[in-house]
């Protein structure tokens, strides 16, 4: 994903998160506490906005030359929509398998979103240091 679009993705992602905390806040409370998935709602708000707003962080460090930011931002967009959007499936239908099979998926993309992060910025301030 390029600087913009990354950039984009996480405002996107973080307005989201908002909008559906709120939602099921209230819309969705009474429904959410009867199934006994209210918690499971907040987690994956929460696991929404928090990687939405590293997004925005990797699109303003980002550099074109270090494809690292790339695959980072696009290993947690997909984290994102496996991981957060499984739990919501799973609160919303009461489906559970097979969904919860995808929700480690999206976790575990999460995590390669981070090492590859991790690199990025290793390379990008190792490059930096002079010599």
């Amino acid at each position: 994903m390029n600087k913009s679009t990354t950039l984009l993705t996480g405002i996107f992602l973080m307005g989201l998160s908002v909008g559906l905390g709120a939602f099921g806040a209230h819309a969705l409370e009474k429904l959410l506490e009867a199934r006994g998935r209210a918690n499971t709602w907040d987690l994956a708000v929460h696991y929404q906005m928090i990687h939405g707003l590293s997004l925005l962080i990797i699109g303003l460090l980002s550099d074109k030359k270090i494809k690292w930011f790339d695959f980072s931002s696009l290993a947690l967009t997909a984290g994102v929509l496996c991981f957060s959007g499984s739990l919501y499936m799973i609160c919303l239908t009461e489906i559970v398998f097979p969904l919860v099979l995808i929700t480690p998926l999206g976790g575990g993309l999460l995590i390669v979103g981070w090492a590859c992060l991790f690199i990025a910025v290793l390379k990008k301030y190792k490059s930096n240091e002079p010599s």
